[in-house]
């Protein structure tokens, strides 16, 4: 392989890397809405809400955590008063969708405006009667325990996602010495060896940034290593040029 060959490998790669990260509209659309759920027990006078169990945004590609918590009166009130019809002794799951780029509301003036504007904040509102036997201590218990999963699945996440970064980072400095020191002849063996192991960690980083399943952290390794490729062809470059000044002399 020419040093020039390798500018020429380098430079195609990174053309091809900046063209991935070009805004595309349909990765921006493709996280689903977040759901804001309150459970309701109504008898023939008032309904009164027993717990929310609401989505959050969280750091990551379209990652959220589960919220369970007390529904204040004052958001009770406007939940109630936006109903389009009014409800019959039971129980209810009322679930409003957010969009999941923006500030859910969480407060009554937040949820209020979000009523009063849905062109901004696309709430949606869908109304479900659950079963005469529901009961919704047990429910809540359930969602709980749905929400400490959550968390701790959001933290087993986030273990990954910094171990694979760490790894893909140390496969780039092992990999980077190795190429020196076989350049140089301090170590032998081929060259071509720890540069396929670079294109696999750049494939898999390339891969991550359209990817929700992959860790998306690792992308980040994908200028390292291009910047690792243009040190690498500047280097083997002029490692032939002073082998070949020392050649003439």
């Amino acid at each position: 392989m020419s040093g020039l060959s390798a500018v020429h490998s380098i430079c195609s790669i990174a053309l091809v890397w900046l063209c991935s990260l070009a805004p595309s509209s349909a990765r921006a659309l493709s996280c689903h809405g977040l759901s804001d759920k309150f459970f309701l027990r109504c008898d023939v006078q008032q309904c009164a809400a027993e717990f929310r169990a609401r989505e959050a945004g969280a750091a990551g590609a379209c990652a959220r955590r589960l919220i369970v918590e007390s529904v204040p009166p004052d958001v009770q009130s406007i939940l109630l008063q936006h109903l389009d019809r009014p409800l019959r002794a039971g129980t209810y799951e009322i679930t409003l969708v957010h969009r999941y780029y923006g500030s859910p509301p969480v407060t009554a003036t937040e949820l209020a405006d979000a009523f009063d504007a849905q062109q901004f904040m696309a709430l949606r509102l869908l109304v479900k009667e659950l079963d005469d036997g529901t009961n919704l201590d047990q429910l809540r218990k359930e969602w709980v325990s749905q929400e400490r999963w959550t968390l701790a699945r959001m933290i087993g996440w986030w273990i990954l996602e910094l171990l694979v970064l760490g790894a893909a980072l140390k496969t780039a400095f092992l990999t980077t010495r190795a190429y020196r020191r076989r350049l140089t002849g301090v170590q032998p063996g081929r060259l071509l060896a720890p540069i396929l192991a670079q294109v696999a960690v750049f494939i898999v980083a390339l891969a991550s940034i359209d990817s929700f399943a992959l860790p998306a952290l690792v992308g980040l390794v994908g200028p390292v290593v291009l910047a690792i490729w243009l040190y690498e062809a500047a280097a083997y470059v002029w490692w032939q040029v002073t082998q070949k000044r020392a050649n003439e002399f």
